[in-house]
């Protein structure tokens, strides 16, 4: 049987790959929060869950530390994932004609010097890879995703 790790985020976002290189051939479950992946945890439908304490420029995710304590789960291990964000927009998109740009809280946090350099008004996404996957859906040409 395989063993099982779940994120929160979908297919593609920065805790997929983190848990891929940490936990190479666990299979991985999507989840729409980080209350989810915990959840399955608990109730014994995945074996381990993937989530993020803190990060080295936006600092603690304070949700995480606010759900632990309720949860019957505890820290077993740590795994350091290195992200590069890039600002994702559509093919022939000017940079100047953008308006939007939309991720996680936490990527969003980390951009916070360049979004507001740039001009662009941020949109708090579930997750990186869901607001790239956004961001193609709506064809727009004035918005960008991180």
């Amino acid at each position: 049987m395989h063993k099982t790790i779940a994120y929160q985020g979908v297919q593609g976002a920065y805790s997929e790959q983190a848990c891929k290189n940490a936990y190479g051939t666990y299979e991985t479950i999507a989840c729409d929060t980080f209350h989810e992946a915990m959840w399955l945890v608990e109730q014994g439908d995945a074996d381990l869950a993937m989530i993020p304490l803190e990060n080295s420029t936006a600092g603690r995710v304070e949700e995480i530390y606010r759900l632990i304590p309720k949860m019957a789960l505890h820290v077993i291990g740590e795994h350091f994932e290195p992200v590069v964000h890039c600002l994702l927009a559509l093919p022939n998109a000017k940079l100047e004609d953008l308006k939007y740009v939309a991720s996680h809280p936490q990527a969003l946090a980390q951009c916070h010097n360049n979004i507001i350099s740039l001009g662009l008004k941020a949109e708090a996404k579930l997750d990186t890879a869901g607001a790239a996957k956004e961001l193609v859906e709506l064809k727009d040409m004035q918005r960008a995703a991180i």
